[in-house]
């Protein structure tokens, strides 16, 4: 595939890389990676599911226990940060419940998605047209422009998609090590 090969070839150049960086780019290459390419399926068909991906229950319930803190101070705007939407589906449950069932948290509802992909954000927009008013799209934390945020900062199956190192311990050096991946017989 051309990610073996994009991976094969820095790995030529740099030697062997770590995990995290392999995984970086089996994940998030712009062109290849698993999460940057259209047509993955989720659901019970599909490669993995997730509460999202069986129903709109997850978001309705999120929505109904937000719409509660958020009712705490009714007169001030309020925000919902989602970081990593991945396709915008559990945002679309939760805005419609909170549209249908509690327009007043709704009315005053800025919905702010933290998503660095280019290509995910597109497909969130397309999925979320219908709130493009209530929606405003940063491609990290700083880019908020909000000193503070006066309502909810979530995320769902986030932290399990972000890079990782391993490491091990060499009892016979007494010393760390951080596993990684090198080429062999052009297999990894």
């Amino acid at each position: 595939s051309p990610l073996h090969d994009i991976i094969a070839d820095e790995i030529r150049r740099l030697g062997p890389i770590s995990i995290a960086r392999f995984m970086e780019l089996c994940l998030y290459h712009p062109d290849h990676g698993y999460y940057e390419t259209d047509g993955r399926a989720i659901g019970r068909s599909g490669d993995f599911f997730t509460s999202v991906s069986v129903g709109s229950l997850f978001g309705e319930l999120l929505g109904w226990r937000f719409a509660q803190w958020l009712r705490e101070n009714p007169s001030e705007p309020c925000q919902i940060v989602e970081a990593g939407a991945h396709d915008g589906q559990l945002a679309l449950d939760l805005l419609g419940f909170l549209e249908k069932s509690r327009p007043d948290v709704f009315e005053r509802l800025e919905f702010l998605i933290i998503e660095p992909s280019e290509s995910r954000r597109s497909r969130q927009r397309e999925r979320l047209a219908s709130y493009a008013k209530t929606l405003r799209w940063t491609t990290g934390w700083n880019e908020t422009g909000a000193p503070e945020i006066n309502g909810v900062i979530y995320s769902n199956e986030l932290l399990d998609a972000f890079p990782i190192d391993q490491f091990g311990w060499d009892k016979a050096g007494q010393t760390w090590f951080r596993f990684g991946v090198d080429l062999l017989n052009n297999g990894f």
